[in-house]
C-alpha cells in the first residue's frame, strides 16, 4: 500500500511518501497502516499484516470442511467411488439419486446418468439447490438422458429432482462435495 501526503504536525511541516504498512502516527517509530486482504482462493495464505487470510476460498487448495446439507448429513456417506449419479431408479418406495452423495477433487466432472433405460430428464428435472456454493455448475436440466457437469472450485452443491425431491433436502436429492 502507497500513502502520499501524511502531513506531521510540530514544528516542521513535512509531505512525505510512506510505502508499504508504514502509516502516520504521532511519533516517527509508530506503525499504523494496514495489511492488504488474503487473497482468495490461493492457497489459503495469510494475508499482509493486518489483513486476513481465507483459507481455501474459491478455488483454494485447501480442504473444504465437512458442512451439512441434506440428506448428506454426515461426511461417512460421501462415496469417492466414481463419478456418475443415476436418476430415476428407486430405494425402497421411492425415486432416487444413487449414489445421492458424492465427494470429488476440485476439478472433476460429475455425469447424471438414467437408471434404466426409457428414463429421461422430462420425468426428472434435474434442479441445483438454492443451498449451498454459489454459483452452481449445475444446471436446470429438463430434456435429455445424460448431463455432465465440471467442478472447478471448492464446496458443496446440492441438487434435487423436481417432481420427486424438494430444494431442502428430502426427497429425491443429493449434494457432490468438491474438496
Amino acid at each position: 500500500m502507497i500513502r502520499i501526503g501524511c502531513l506531521k504536525t510540530g514544528p516542521v511541516w513535512a509531505a512525505f511518501l510512506i510505502v508499504a504498512a508504514l502509516g502516520c502516527g504521532s511519533s516517527s517509530s509508530t506503525k499504523t497502516g494496514t495489511g492488504g486482504s488474503g487473497a482468495a482462493g490461493s492457497s489459503g495464505a495469510s494475508g499482509g499484516a493486518g489483513g486476513t487470510s481465507s483459507g481455501g476460498g474459491t478455488g483454494g487448495g485447501s480442504a473444504t470442511a465437512f458442512t451439512d446439507f441434506k440428506p448428506c448429513d454426515t461426511a461417512s456417506v460421501y462415496t469417492t467411488t466414481g463419478a456418475t449419479i443415476q436418476y430415476g431408479g428407486f430405494v425402497g418406495d421411492n425415486f432416487a439419486f444413487a449414489p445421492n452423495c458424492v465427494k470429488v477433487a476440485v476439478g472433476a466432472s460429475v455425469t447424471f446418468a438414467p437408471a434404466s433405460a426409457g428414463i429421461d430428464f422430462s420425468q426428472h428435472f434435474l434442479h441445483p439447490s438454492s443451498r449451498g456454493t454459489v454459483p452452481s455448475p449445475i444446471t436446470e436440466t429438463t430434456s435429455g438422458t445424460m448431463a455432465t457437469f465440471a467442478f472447478p472450485t471448492a464446496g458443496f452443491y446440492p441438487f434435487y429432482c423436481e417432481f420427486h425431491g424438494a430444494d431442502d433436502g428430502t426427497g429425491m436429492a443429493g449434494v457432490i462435495w468438491v474438496e
